[in-house]
């Protein structure tokens, strides 16, 4: 499994690593350390200020400078704060299972 702990911010892009269109629910993992070509799986990503816990799925992969994961649309990541006029969330921690494409990561 794939665990990631440290900021979520969120963007805005049109369409996914696989061309695919993105929309309310897609993340964006960083591909230095969570890279899928296939995807569209849950991803549980848990707001480690309010203990709240989220499904998003992986639908593209970034450079993400200063997050560990890329949420899209500024509704699903104020969802994820739990309040409104937020443009990251300082401490989350995110978890899935392997994809079927990734290997076990040697770290």
């Amino acid at each position: 499994s794939i665990l990631g702990t440290g900021r979520a911010t969120y963007f805005t892009g049109k369409k996914g690593n696989r061309d695919n269109p993105l929309e309310d629910g897609d993340v964006a993992t960083k591909r230095a350390y969570d890279f899928s070509k296939k995807g569209d799986k849950p991803i549980t990503i848990r707001n480690l200020d309010t203990d709240e816990a989220y499904t998003y799925y992986q639908a593209d992969v970034g450079t993400l400078q200063d997050a560990v994961i890329d949420i899209w649309g500024l509704n699903n990541l104020e969802e994820l704060a739990g309040k409104t006029g937020v443009t990251s969330v300082p401490s989350v921690r995110y978890y899935h299972k392997l994809f079927s494409d990734q290997d076990t990561p040697d770290w």
